[in-house]
């Protein structure tokens, strides 16, 4: 259990101090280039650097600890972590790209409200314990981050990103929902063994039956009979007479 802690913790660590890396490389080049810019080819590259790419220290201490906490339910919610995180990245950024506005996008801003609806949706969805207790302590931790998706947060706020990372989390979560079995299928009942081998028992196999006698007898029926009287051998020969001198030879 200790080990398995560790290992999910290390796999946070992992993605928070390669933003922080970023952010102190980024004094060396001009931080925009890896921005998404929307509805330009130039900038779909922000797909992949955007989440990691900060703009001054303050945007990385603001998204350090809810990124690290959401991460952790996210690392103990799902084992599919690494493609969750991915696939959650690469949809947000999309539409983020497609309906954004005509500015630059940069930071872990728009992951953070893709995970907490992805992490929300999932507990209420699948009704799991884990998924149920992580969606309740995301919405009481982060609740006030709810107020930050509609244009009233703020012109200092980017508001369109952080809801179009909840669509793409709630959607996402949505898609992914367990099949839902209608109450006819969770009551049939199931054959066992011993229904199965009482019902070949009771139903003894079909033997076939002997060949009748019938053909036979109407196949000699249907013989010709040959034409005339039939007369026995036995009329052939006639008794020798006493006097007939030939009866010695029959005498013994």
């Amino acid at each position: 259990m200790t080990r398995r802690i560790w290992e999910n913790l290390r796999s946070v660590l992992v993605i928070i101090g390669l933003i922080w890396f970023c952010y102190f490389t980024s004094k060396l080049f001009n931080p925009a280039t890896f921005a998404l810019q929307p509805r330009q080819l130039v900038g779909l590259r922000g797909l992949l650097f955007m989440p990691l790419v900060h703009a001054d220290l303050n945007q990385v201490f603001s998204n350090t600890l809810p990124l690290t906490s959401l991460l952790l339910m996210l690392r103990f919610s799902t084992r599919k972590f690494w493609r969750t995180l991915l696939v959650l990245s690469l949809c947000s950024g999309l539409l983020l790209w497609l309906f954004g506005l005509s500015q630059d996008y940069l930071g872990a801003n728009m992951l953070i409200y893709a995970l907490a609806a992805w992490l929300i949706t999932t507990g209420f969805v699948q009704r799991r314990l884990l998924s149920v207790a992580a969606a309740v302590l995301v919405t009481v931790s982060f609740g006030e981050l709810f107020w930050q998706m509609f244009p009233t947060a703020g012109t200092h706020v980017v508001w369109e990103s952080h809801l179009l990372g909840a669509v793409a989390g709630t959607a996402l979560a949505w898609r992914n929902r367990a099949p839902v079995v209608s109450p006819q299928q969770s009551h049939a009942p199931l054959p066992t063994a011993a229904s199965s081998t009482t019902a070949v028992s009771q139903t003894p196999p079909e033997l076939p039956s002997p060949p009748s006698a019938a053909p036979k007898a109407s196949a000699l029926a249907e013989l010709p009979q040959a034409s005339g009287t039939f007369t026995p051998i036995a009329a052939d020969f006639k008794e020798p007479a006493e006097d007939d001198p030939s009866a010695e030879d029959f005498a013994i």
